[in-house]
């Protein structure tokens, strides 16, 4: 049946539900979504989901905002991918469920999460998003199938249309191996002083001549669930490992395999690494896996 307009569907979701862990509520509002459109599928059909809770999709030019809701339409970037775009239209379908919450008071949840919530929300809504694209019970066994790698990441990317990136996290989610996922980009340390970023004068020549040399640095790192190695960001890595040769051989979208010592403090001497360069908002990246 199909909501009347301007209806949230998470409402209705809230009051048959009794779930108090928050993680575990956004994964059933996700399944409850799935059920309601039988979008059971990959690529999960989003527009059968939309059409079933009379929700409208619009596309806009947005500066440095993904998407939003205003009142039962739900707008995204369009100049963002396409699979950015999706993952961006799942999101918002969980900012639905953010909104019934706190509409309700939050009261489902213990005073602790309460107070957290809202530094937690934009976490659930990911993962909330990730199990509507890439539900567990379709993607898991596909993980099983194809194994853990960035070459597995493709071939499950092409399947479930989502960004590799997204595809990559979720794959770790299954935690059928210990494993760490980055994203690095070239780069100085925080405190580091960079004369042609900070106006500083110098004594001859350009003041790019004077910056010191810039490392290959972490940028946002995920790991498997069982992983409690710690990876800081904007740790940078030596330049004789596969990783930072990756970067430096400038060969876009090859996958590069190799052992090396990260110099890592609690990391294993030699780790076994896969990286690829890519390129991400006109940056570009180097996606690293590394097999703990």
């Amino acid at each position: 049946m199909l909501s009347s307009p301007g209806d949230n569907p998470a409402e209705a979701f809230l009051r048959h539900s009794d779930e108090s862990d928050p993680s575990g509520l956004f994964k059933a509002y996700a399944h409850h979504l799935l059920d309601s459109a039988d979008a059971w599928q990959l690529p999960v059909p989003l527009d059968a989901i939309f059409k079933q809770h009379s929700l409208r999709l619009r596309t806009a030019p947005l500066d440095r905002q993904r998407g939003f809701i205003q009142n039962n339409n739900i707008v995204v970037n369009g100049d963002d991918l396409a699979t950015v775009q999706t993952f961006s239209q799942a999101h918002e379908l969980m900012e639905l469920l953010v909104r019934a919450l706190s509409a309700e008071g939050l009261m489902r949840f213990p005073a602790r999460i309460q107070t957290k919530f809202d530094e937690k929300k934009e976490s659930w809504c990911e993962q909330g998003a990730a199990e509507l694209l890439m539900p567990d019970r379709l993607f898991f066994p596909l993980v099983q199938d194809h194994g853990i790698s960035l070459s597995a990441g493709r071939e499950l990317s092409s399947i479930s249309q989502i960004s590799l990136t997204a595809t990559v996290r979720r794959i770790l989610d299954s935690d059928f191996k210990p494993c760490i996922f980055a994203l690095l980009k070239e780069g100085h340390k925080k405190a580091e002083v960079v004369p042609s970023k900070v106006g500083q004068g110098v004594l001859w020549g350009e003041p790019k001549d004077w910056d010191p040399p810039a490392e290959l640095r972490v940028w946002r790192r995920w790991r498997s669930p069982q992983v409690r190695l710690y990876l800081p960001t904007n740790k940078s890595l030596p330049r004789d490992t596969t990783v930072y040769r990756t970067m430096q051989e400038d060969v876009m979208g090859r996958v590069v395999t190799g052992c090396d010592c990260l110099e890592l403090e609690g990391f294993p001497d030699q780790v076994e690494t896969e990286s690829m360069l890519v390129t991400i908002n006109g940056d570009r990246v180097v996606m690293a896996m590394l097999h703990l």
